[in-house]
């Protein structure tokens, strides 16, 4: 995911079965759009998919009420 994203919509990589690994670029973590209907952006991805994280923003993503709920899936880069 580029560093210009600054949001993900719902549903952005739902159903993505082959998708595996995901490289985001942001230093701030992206906001993930929610509300009535919305779909999580990474559901049925398969179980074992990693978001490569920016070491330097690690601590960021994983405190962010957005992402912290994908923290066993994040590694750093």
């Amino acid at each position: 995911i580029p560093s210009s994203v600054v949001s993900l919509g719902s549903g952005a990589f739902y159903n993505c079965s082959n998708l595996a690994k995901i490289y985001l670029e942001p230093t701030t973590p992206p906001t993930i759009k929610r509300g009535a209907g919305s779909i999580d952006p990474f559901e049925n991805l398969p179980l074992n998919y990693t978001l490569y994280v920016p070491s330097s923003s690690y601590a960021k993503y994983t405190s962010d009420t957005d992402w912290s709920r994908y923290m066993e899936h994040m590694k750093k880069y």
